[in-house]
């Protein structure tokens, strides 16, 4: 049996289930390399367990997400108590499967706020990390946004970790695409959008698989899948937790869904602590992207599951 944790008033972590509203999300594909995903996906999975969890990439495209959360407050009866705030994610994400049964996997994920970062790392397994951002407002499109971490360029003994350059979204040169800008009727149309955005060999996939690719950009109900770990406090090259967790996100409001009124580009930095590039086989430089898709919506992160543990 666990004993119970120790509520001291320096804790940071908050209790699941968190209710998460007033969020707009711009969801863009970007283009990496399906075998250095899946190499990606199986280290984080497939290797540690053995075999006995293992992800299936979809295809080659990654989705880089900006989500800007209004509020955000825990349902615990303890928690609840303990007020809200707001929250930025800018994350990489793929979206993988087990069988038909699809889910999506943050794989870097940056945030402005320390008990966000704890909450997601050491409760759900979210790969969550300081970041510092410079956004247009919301009210002015074309919007870019900007990501900055703390990295350290390269491994060496003289080497200074320092705020750089992470993550650059910016209005393209393109013509809009025909619609864009205008909101979809029916989760149907934007699920048949979100299928093409990922590759084209899913298009003639069912109904049920393009319904879950949607969810999974945030409409309906998505499952979402980490690999949490703690290192041993004696030898800090073991862990003294590792298990594979998922968690699900059902969308409780959903008050618009549209392609962005631009096409868009994507540069994302690659550095020795940092190397998002190489992990995910991304072309350097800067990237057309085209539309990405908005989501203005309220969802729930539930409680965890175990899938597997190691030991």
């Amino acid at each position: 049996m666990l004993p119970p944790l120790v509520l001291t008033p320096d804790r940071m972590t908050g209790f699941p289930p968190g209710v998460q509203d007033d969020t707009l999300m711009h969801n863009f594909c970007v283009q990496g390399d399906e075998a250095t995903i899946q190499k990606a996906l199986d280290a984080r999975f497939a290797t540690p367990s053995g075999g006995k969890v293992r992800y299936e990439a979809v295809g080659s495209k990654l989705f880089v997400s900006v989500a800007e959360i209004g509020r955000i407050f825990s349902t615990d009866p303890l928690d609840s108590q303990r007020g809200w705030m707001t929250e930025i994610d800018v994350a990489v994400w793929a979206i993988a499967r087990v069988g038909l049964s699809m889910r999506f996997i943050p794989l870097w994920l940056f945030v402005d706020n320390s008990v966000g970062m704890a909450t997601g790392r050491e409760v759900y397994g979210f790969p969550k990390q300081i970041g510092r951002f410079a956004f247009t407002p919301r009210d002015r499109e074309p919007r870019s946004f900007e990501t900055v971490a703390y990295v350290s360029p390269v491994f060496t003994p003289q080497t200074e970790c320092v705020w750089a350059p992470m993550i650059s979204i910016k209005p393209g040169v393109s013509a809009p695409a025909p619609g864009a800008g205008s909101v979809w009727s029916d989760l149907e149309a934007f699920a048949r959008h979100a299928i093409d955005r990922l590759e084209q060999v899913v298009v003639d996939a069912d109904l049920a698989l393009m319904s879950a690719a949607a969810q999974a950009l945030g409409v309906g109900q998505s499952t979402l899948a980490f690999l949490k770990q703690f290192p041993d406090a004696v030898d800090a090259h073991l862990a003294c937790y590792q298990g594979i967790i998922e968690t699900d996100i059902e969308v409780t409001a959903t008050r618009s869904l549209k392609m962005t009124e631009t096409p868009y580009t994507i540069e994302i930095q690659n550095y020795a602590s940092h190397p998002i590039l190489e992990e995910f086989g991304i072309a350097p430089g800067a990237q057309d992207v085209g539309h990405g898709i908005v989501a203005d919506m309220n969802f729930i992160i539930g409680a965890t599951r175990e899938v597997w543990r190691a030991g």
